[in-house]
């Protein structure tokens, strides 16, 4: 019971961080892509 808990536990850990990663690379992509475009622009 104490092992599965623990393999539970890891697996949630490990897909919100994949998740967390995730989200802050498409924020920093779409950041990153309106500062180039505003560049262009001006």
């Amino acid at each position: 019971k104490k092992k599965k808990k623990k393999k539970k536990k890891k697996k949630k850990k490990k897909k919100k961080k994949k998740k967390k990663k995730k989200k802050k690379k498409k924020k920093k992509k779409k950041k990153r892509a309106s500062s180039l475009e505003a560049l262009f622009y001006n």
